[in-house]
């Protein structure tokens, strides 16, 4: 079940992500896309019953070969694979010490988007 959870939240993340960049610009990868990604991975796996960090894994994962198809270097790309599990732990972690997932979704969504913020302000 974490691979269909896994699917629905990389087509989920993609057609926000591919739709937010059109519209919202270069704002968009630091702002948007942490707010659709970290929804689109905990929300799938909240409702498919599947653990949480798997999806989160299993999402940098993908997130690799995305990158690389887009031109991307391997070592970013292979970052995908930390940063997306770490933030899983981190949802994981939130919803654990809270008693609700959504503690989880709002914490991962703040540190993706600070990620994502140095990320832009080193060039990287």
């Amino acid at each position: 079940m974490a691979i269909v959870a896994v699917f629905a939240a990389l087509i989920t993340a993609a057609v926000f992500n591919l739709a937010g960049t059109r519209y919202w610009g270069k704002a968009y990868p630091v702002w948007g896309a942490p707010v659709a990604e970290e929804a689109a991975k905990t929300v799938s796996a909240v409702w498919l019953g599947v653990p949480v960090v798997s999806v989160h894994l299993l999402f940098g994962i993908a997130e690799v070969f995305w990158d690389l198809g887009a031109g991307g270097r391997i070592l970013p790309a292979l970052s995908s694979v930390v940063l997306h599990t770490l933030l899983g732990v981190l949802t994981f972690q939130f919803w654990y010490w809270f008693g609700h997932w959504w503690f989880g979704l709002v914490a991962a969504i703040g540190a993706h988007i600070l990620w994502n913020w140095l990320l832009q302000k080193l060039g990287v």
